[in-house]
């Protein structure tokens, strides 16, 4: 009888270890994932030249907080590497500014993952559309683009946490490099405006969902 015990405790065990397997490798063989976000980049001082005929001043635009929401697709190749594009779109203007921003990312997230948490470092370059320089907007018919499509590259840390096999509760944090352009100089009354081209750093913070399927 205790031999009999003994063969049925061991064909348990073996079951709950294959089951678990078979558990853990239905979770590594969903390779893609969706997600949505709120997201929120404090955008870094961008220098500007004010330019009249008895003084030349110096002030900073923008170096203020701009909230937005955003989407995120990934394939994941296994439990370390993926490979992931994410948009987002922030809809608040500010001073001087009259028109809102968007952003396209892509690129790679490698790190580590257990069962139910994971933490990543990503690199993704990609683009950021401002609909409006601040205090360009004085151009009407000449002179620059009052808009400005910029090189961007994010460079951060992810954390995920998975309360089940599918779903996937994310945070981002990091520094979203923006490359800009030249802006003017724009004419204004007895004075003129010039925005030169300059690389900032902002802080990006995403909180959002995820679906693996």
């Amino acid at each position: 009888m205790n031999r009999a015990n003994g063969y049925v405790a061991l064909i348990l065990c073996l079951l709950a270890f294959t089951q678990t397997a078979l558990g853990q490798q239905a979770v590594d063989d969903i390779p893609f994932e969706i997600g949505g976000h709120l997201t929120g980049i404090k955008l870094g001082p961008l220098e500007t030249i004010f330019t009249s005929p008895d003084r030349v001043f110096r002030a900073n635009v923008f170096n203020m907080g701009y909230p937005g929401i955003g989407v995120r697709f990934g394939y994941n190749f296994d439990r370390v590497i993926s490979i992931e594009a994410e948009g987002n779109f922030f809809p608040s203007v500010n001073e001087g500014e009259l028109s809102s921003k968007a952003q396209f990312l892509a690129g790679l997230k490698a790190g580590i993952r257990t069962e139910h948490f994971g933490i990543y470092a990503k690199a993704r370059p990609g683009l950021m559309y401002f609909g409006s320089i601040p205090f360009q907007e004085r151009c009407t018919l000449t002179c620059v683009d009052k808009t400005q499509t910029n090189f961007a590259f994010d460079l951060g840390g992810v954390v995920e946490y998975y309360p089940s096999p599918r779903t996937i509760v994310r945070v981002d944090f990091g520094d979203t490099l923006v490359r800009f352009k030249t802006a003017g100089p724009t004419p204004g009354f007895n004075s003129s405006i010039l925005t030169p081209a300059q690389t900032i750093h902002n802080f990006q913070f995403n909180v959002g969902l995820g679906w693996r399927f």
